[in-house]
């Protein structure tokens, strides 16, 4: 398990990002106040079913709707050369407690925030 490290992005300059290819179960840490973005790169020959999971994810109530189950983690397909950016402040309430991603074995990712 490989742990995905945030780039700092740094006044107006370009910077470089580090990436790392992904094995069967990866983590990171989830900082909600630095507006981080990850990016997923698909260069494996197939579709990838990514899985983005907080361990303790349970039931979040939203206004206007029945409320919702994100114990099974986010999930979606990354189809073959498909790049994907997460805003993850978006999916924050799935990334409660340890966080892994799965499924996304031999792709490629880094985390940039500000």
């Amino acid at each position: 398990m490989a742990t995905i490290a945030p780039t700092i992005m740094v006044g107006g300059a370009a910077t470089i990002v580090s990436v790392l290819t992904l094995g069967a179960s990866d983590d990171f840490v989830f900082d909600s106040a630095s507006g981080q973005i990850m990016v997923l790169n698909n260069v494996t020959a197939g579709i990838l079913s990514v899985v983005i999971d907080g361990a303790d994810g349970t039931i979040v109530q939203v206004d206007g709707l029945d409320p919702i189950d994100v114990s099974g983690g986010f999930t979606f397909d990354l189809a073959v050369a498909e790049v994907r950016a997460i805003k993850l402040g978006g999916i924050r309430e799935y990334l409660q407690g340890s966080i892994t991603i799965t499924g996304a074995d031999a792709s490629e990712a880094f985390i940039v925030q500000s």
